[in-house]
């Protein structure tokens, strides 16, 4: 993938970056902010992330109201994808950690 990317997209996606592979929530467990807290529990310590997902997957609205910025869209076999891009400094400073230790010592 970071082969096709123009070069600005693949700085992104080589390590230190955290690539999420799947994040899903039960349906009958959606709406109670249960992905968004896992999503910046993964990203806490990352200074970067990136994860692929459909264009019009439930959870694009989640990851772009979260800081992540569309990077490339390209296809798999007959279905869109797009890559969303993820950087420290997405939200205000420190935003992910505190989030994250505040939801899950409560």
């Amino acid at each position: 993938m970071a082969a096709a990317a123009p070069p600005a997209v693949a700085a992104e996606l080589v390590a230190p970056a955290l690539v999420v592979v799947e994040l899903m929530v039960d349906p009958a467990h959606r709406r109670r902010g249960l992905a968004r807290t896992l999503l910046r529990g993964f990203t806490a310590g990352a200074p970067r992330a990136w994860l692929a997902t459909h264009p019009d997957g439930d959870a694009v609205k989640l990851y772009e109201t979260e800081g992540w910025r569309p990077g490339l869209r390209y296809q798999v076999g007959d279905q869109p994808v797009v890559l969303y891009l993820w950087s420290r400094g997405s939200l205000p400073q420190d935003a992910n950690s505190q989030y994250f230790a505040t939801t899950m010592s409560a």
